[in-house]
C-alpha cells in the first residue's frame, strides 16, 4: 500500500501467518500474526503487540484487494519481488 512518502508491506503466508512492515515516515511498527477470511470478511490477531481486528474486503481484479477495518478503508495491490 502507497503511503506518502514509501509504503507498506504485508506479507501473508498461505497458511495465513503474516508480517507487516512499513517503509513510510509515518511510525507504523511491525507486526506479525494470523490472518483468516471468509466470504468477503477478514480477521486479523498480531501476536507481536497488542493489535486484532476485522472488517470486509472486495477484489478488484488479480492483484487488487480493497479492505475496510479499524483504519478506515486501504488498496493493497500484489507487488512482484524486486518490483515497485
Amino acid at each position: 500500500m502507497l503511503i506518502n512518502p514509501g509504503y507498506w508491506i504485508w506479507r501473508v503466508a498461505e497458511n495465513g501467518i503474516y508480517e507487516f512492515h512499513s517503509e513510510a515516515i509515518n511510525g507504523a511498527g511491525p507486526n506479525a500474526g494470523a490472518f483468516t477470511t471468509s466470504q468477503g470478511h477478514y480477521t486479523l490477531h498480531a501476536i507481536s503487540r497488542n493489535w486484532d481486528d476485522i472488517g470486509t474486503y472486495e477484489f478488484q481484479g488479480p492483484d487488487t484487494v480493497v479492505a475496510t477495518g479499524k483504519l478506515g478503508t486501504g488498496t493493497w495491490h500484489r507487488m512482484i519481488a524486486g518490483q515497485r
